[in-house]
């Protein structure tokens, strides 16, 4: 296990401003000629940040490295229950990285043969009139509404002055044009065959290396709130862990002096759960004492072997609240606050079997604020586990790569392979990670002999 030290925390900043400043160079700059150095510029200082994170994280601490403290209330070295957080930050993290995305999606998407013809042969922007409409198409998209797409010929100023030229072109509009309709054109006057992008000016300014236009920034902003406002949600509701009763339920709670002997599995359920509950398999610590072992279960974002590596031998005391009533496969919240102040959240079983010791109950108040902060935060899986998933980040952010390098200009099959492994890589790591953990708990529970619920489906545990 690695805990969070300042060159670890470094790279995960220096990540993420790499991800901001790819999508800000794309918004001040919406199309550029290929390659896009600015934007490949952006994805290297991420690329080796990343790298220095995965290697940091994955490595044994350097000598004299600091560890990050999280100063809480009352001047004590508190920090929050990260896991209970994680799987929200991870939403935030994919809405925020398609920020960025959906923008090289529209820029790959406008630089186009057309537009270097354009380009090439001297480009104008005006105000045209539309003289004929060809034919209309009404369509419709959930994320903008109805809107209709029509292809017309307008009447624009040509090379000279004093003549006209008549283009034709698709526009797009919420309404359906009529003759005599004033529309922006971005046209080559002295190369009308090379065609030309009809629409609003603020978009036709951004096809010459102008800021995005305004909508796109807009549609990014509104899109940018999510993240904002579940990262928000995420840091009220998670657990800080200033006391034990922090991490329990209500009743009387009982203790344990125990030592963590190991890592365990099983797939258990919360108290009173429905007719069409999954058992939930996890991963836990095998905690020993005198005469028996309860487990401890705990988030699955934690390797249980890695953990109990890290935390071999080490004593502490077991809190939970046990129940009058109860099942062998229920759990209740429990907190293991370790000798040196560190603390694991997880759950317990309320079963009675042999070996599993019931602790004492407390006589007294639960014990002042001992947690000082919370154990991790890396604890990395097996490379089993990751590996399908960072093949499938790595082939995601290759695509992008190819993009910005240009290799789908003048072939559209490329850029929509490429744009497509870009969205598809993320979504297929997380998919790859839950496959393999599963996998994972699922032996090393059989080898440790976890507890296992007696209900059926448990095949389709998360």
């Amino acid at each position: 296990m690695r805990e969070r030290d300042r060159i670890t925390a470094a790279a995960s900043v220096l990540a993420w401003a790499g991800v901001a400043a790819f999508l800000v160079c794309l918004l001040v700059r919406m199309v550029a000629p290929y390659p896009r150095w600015d934007l490949l510029g952006c994805m290297s200082v991420s690329a080796v940040a990343a790298a220095v994170w995965w290697l940091r994280a994955r490595g044994r601490p350097a000598p004299g490295g600091k560890t990050a403290d999280f100063p809480g209330r009352g001047g004590r070295g508190t920090s929050r229950w990260w896991p209970a957080r994680r799987g929200v930050l991870v939403s935030v993290a994919f809405i925020a990285l398609y920020m960025p995305f959906e923008a090289l999606s529209a820029s790959s998407s406008a630089t186009t043969p057309t537009l270097a013809a354009i380009i090439s042969s001297g480009p104008r922007i005006a105000t045209v009139t539309i003289t004929k409409v060809h034919y209309t198409h009404r369509k419709t998209l959930k994320s903008i509404g109805t809107y209709f797409v029509s292809g017309v010929t307008v009447k624009a100023p040509g090379p000279d002055h004093g003549t006209v030229e008549r283009l034709k072109g698709t526009v797009e509009q919420s309404a359906p044009p009529r003759p005599g309709d004033r529309v922006g054109a971005l046209y080559a006057p002295d190369n009308p065959e090379a065609g030309s992008y009809l629409g609003r000016l603020s978009a036709l300014r951004s096809l010459l290396g102008g800021p995005a236009p305004p909508g796109e920034f807009g549609l990014l902003a509104l899109y940018g709130l999510v993240p904002l406002v579940l990262a928000r949600l995420s840091y009220r509701t998670a657990t800080t862990c200033r006391s034990i009763a922090d991490g329990l339920g209500e009743g009387q709670p009982h203790t344990l002096r125990v030592r963590v002997d190991g890592a365990t599995a099983g797939s258990f359920h919360r108290p009173f759960p429905s007719a069409t509950q999954s058992p939930r398999l996890a991963p836990g610590l095998r905690l020993s004492s005198p005469g028996g072992s309860r487990d401890l279960f705990h988030e699955r974002c934690l390797d249980p072997e890695g953990l109990a590596s890290a935390l071999s031998n080490q004593q502490g005391w077991l809190y939970w609240v046990p129940m009058a009533e109860h099942r062998p496969e229920w759990v209740t919240d429990a907190v293991l606050v370790l000798d040196d102040g560190r603390y694991l959240c997880g759950v317990t079983p309320l079963g009675a079997a042999p070996h599993m010791l019931q602790g004492e109950p407390l006589g007294g108040p639960l014990p002042g604020p001992e947690p000082s902060r919370a154990i991790g935060p890396y604890a990395l899986w097996h490379p089993r586990v990751h590996l399908p998933a960072a093949v499938a980040y790595a082939v995601s952010f290759l695509a992008v790569g190819l993009i910005a390098a240009g290799a789908g200009y003048r072939n559209g099959t490329l850029e929509s392979i490429c744009l497509i492994l870009a969205a598809a890589g993320p979504i297929a790591g997380l998919l790859s990670i839950r496959f393999q953990r599963q996998r994972y708990l699922r032996e090393l529970r059989r080898r440790t002999g976890g507890l296992t619920a007696s209900v059926p489906n448990e095949g389709n545990s998360v």
